[in-house]
């Protein structure tokens, strides 16, 4: 039996980025369907346990999450092999810059990026960066790289970089989702 820090650290290192939560789901089917009734998944993706009580008693319990999580997806790859994205839900450009991702469900690694800071002028050194500024970086070199591994409208998760530090805190992308 997994303790709740372990279950904890294994939700949040799925991805689930917002229509792409397959992996979520079907990690939580495994985990619930030998304790439960009914385990159904609505035509909108929702996943619906049912556990009815040792004896009826006239009250329900009802227990809600959500299994998506922000992050990117791919719109556009570069001749230099770039991946340009737009935001899926509400990500703060403030914090995108240097943060590992991964690509698609194949796992691609990147790195966000923004032009070298040498190419930046005096007053766009002081703004937040527009999303139309953002890349990210996969390590190749051409378009036709790139393509080889990662296509048009693929979702973009964040990398977990899960951490306990202090007194018992936990830190991981989706903590709030999961």
């Amino acid at each position: 039996m997994n303790t709740m820090l372990e279950q904890l650290k294994i939700l949040c290192a799925l991805n689930g980025v917002s229509s792409f939560e397959d992996e979520v789901r079907d990690y939580l089917i495994r985990q619930v369907t030998p304790y439960a009734d009914q385990v159904r998944v609505d035509a909108m993706g929702n996943l619906i346990v049912t556990k009815k009580g040792a004896r009826p008693c006239g009250r329900k319990v009802l227990l809600s999450a959500h299994m998506d999580e922000v992050g990117m997806m791919v719109r556009l790859i570069t001749e230099e092999g770039y991946l340009k994205f737009a935001f899926v839900g509400g990500v703060d450009r403030r914090v995108v810059l240097g943060k590992r991702v991964f690509v698609g469900p194949n796992r691609i690694p990147g790195i966000s990026g923004l032009k070298p800071h040498h190419l930046v002028g005096r007053e766009e050194e002081k703004q937040i960066p527009k999303v139309e500024d953002l890349y990210i970086d996969i390590g190749v070199q051409t378009r036709t790289e790139a393509e080889k591994n990662v296509s048009l409208g693929e979702y973009v998760a964040f990398d977990p970089e899960q951490t306990i530090f202090g007194d018992g805190y936990f830190q991981s992308k989706a903590i709030d989702d999961r």
